[in-house]
C-alpha cells in the first residue's frame, strides 16, 4: 500500500483533473449525442470536440494562487492532480501523484490554427515543449470565469459547479495498492 494525492474543487474529490471550458463543452456535447443518437463514447466525443473546435469559445479565467492572480482568455484551464509531463502516447503522463501540487493549464491560444498547432505539438514532442500552453502550480487556487456559464468536467464526466471554482490538494490523502513510487 501507498498513499497518493487527490485534488477536489468546492469539496468534490477527483483523481485524474478538472476541466474547465472547451473540453467541458464537449463532454456535454458527447453525452447528448450519445442519448439522442446512441453514439458509442468515443465517436460521440470526436464528433462533439470538432463542433466545440469550430465554434472556438475563449474564456476570461481569472486564477488566484497563493504566488499571485493570473487573468487570461483561453479556450480551457485544466486543473491538475500533480504535473503531466511527456508525449501524450507514453504509457503514463505524471511522473508522480505524490509532490502535494495542483497543475494549472491554460492555453495562449487566440485562434483555431494556434490551438491546433499547440495539439499537434503536444503529440508529435512533448506536452511541455508545445508552444502557447500556460502552465503554473500551486498547493491551491480559486477560478472566476467572467461569463455566467462554465462548462466543468472532472475526470471526464460532466459536473454542475458554481463558480467561484476552489481547487485544493490533498497530499497523501488516498491509499492505494501499487507498486513503490519509481524515484525509490
Amino acid at each position: 500500500m501507498r498513499a497518493v494525492d487527490v485534488a477536489e474543487v468546492n469539496g468534490r474529490v477527483f483523481i485524474n483533473n478538472c476541466s474547465l471550458g472547451s473540453y467541458g463543452e464537449a463532454v456535454r456535447r458527447r453525452d447528448a449525442l450519445r442519448r439522442e443518437h446512441g453514439h458509442g463514447k468515443w465517436r460521440a466525443m470526436l464528433i462533439a470536440s470538432w463542433h466545440v473546435f469550430r465554434r472556438l469559445r475563449r474564456f476570461r479565467f481569472h486564477i488566484e494562487t497563493p504566488e499571485g492572480v493570473f487573468v487570461i482568455r483561453s479556450p480551457f484551464a485544466v486543473v491538475a492532480n500533480n504535473r503531466y509531463s511527456g508525449n501524450v502516447f507514453d504509457t503514463s503522463l505524471r511522473p508522480s501523484l505524490e509532490r502535494g501540487r495542483l497543475w494549472i493549464y491554460t492555453a495562449h491560444a487566440r485562434t483555431r490554427g494556434s490551438l491546433l498547432r499547440m495539439i499537434i505539438q503536444g503529440l508529435a514532442r512533448s506536452i511541455d515543449d508545445a508552444d502557447g500552453l500556460d502552465v503554473r502550480d500551486a498547493t491551491d487556487a480559486t477560478i472566476t470565469v467572467s461569463t455566467g456559464s462554465l462548462p466543468v468536467a472532472c475526470d471526464g464526466e460532466l459536473v454542475d459547479l458554481t463558480p467561484p471554482l476552489r481547487f485544493r490538494i490533498r497530499p497523501a490523502a488516498l491509499r492505494v495498492l501499487a507498486p513503490p513510487p519509481s524515484d525509490a
